[in-house]
């Protein structure tokens, strides 16, 4: 089967003005993005992936006391893949002199931290890191479970 593609007196009669993408298969139109901001999107998610990973070993691999309590959470390229924003969640606590001793020692650590994700990705230049440090979250602890909010039991009386 062949494919034909559309006149122009076919499409200007369907419609007031022709664009770039009138007579065009839909399926092959990219609305938005181009394959090189795809590519560089792909290669920031990829990247920050093996940061992740790199920075969770080696914050775990460190003797240093201040890094014991420290969960990576998420790193993302800020504001593009030269620097990186690592996410750092504290469990011990949240008042203000746990986040402060979490912040100087990876401020410490940020040498050997920036020399473990050299390691990690190919690279010519290794990202800076910078650190966003967060008290933890505690889960949902209410005193009734989510699906007997509401009162009534199913199916009637037992």
């Amino acid at each position: 089967m062949t494919t034909r593609r559309a006149s122009l007196r076919a499409i200007a009669a369907l419609c007031d003005e022709i664009g770039p993408e009138d007579g065009v298969d839909p399926r092959h139109v990219r609305r938005g993005r181009s394959k090189e901001k795809e590519g560089r999107r792909r290669r920031a998610r990829q990247l920050c992936s093996q940061a992740e990973e790199a920075v969770h070993l080696a914050i775990g691999s460190l003797g240093d006391d201040g890094l014991r309590g420290l969960r990576v959470v998420g790193i993302e390229p800020a504001p593009d893949s030269s620097r990186l924003l690592v996410e750092v969640e504290v469990e011990a606590g949240d008042d203000e002199e746990v986040l402060g001793d979490a912040r100087k020692a990876l401020g410490r650590a940020e040498g050997v931290l920036r020399a473990a994700v050299a390691s990690a990705v190919h690279r010519k230049r290794a990202p800076e890191l910078t650190f966003r440090v967060a008290p933890r979250i505690a889960p949902y602890e209410g005193t009734k479970r989510p699906d007997s909010i509401g009162g009534g039991s199913r199916g009637g009386a037992r």
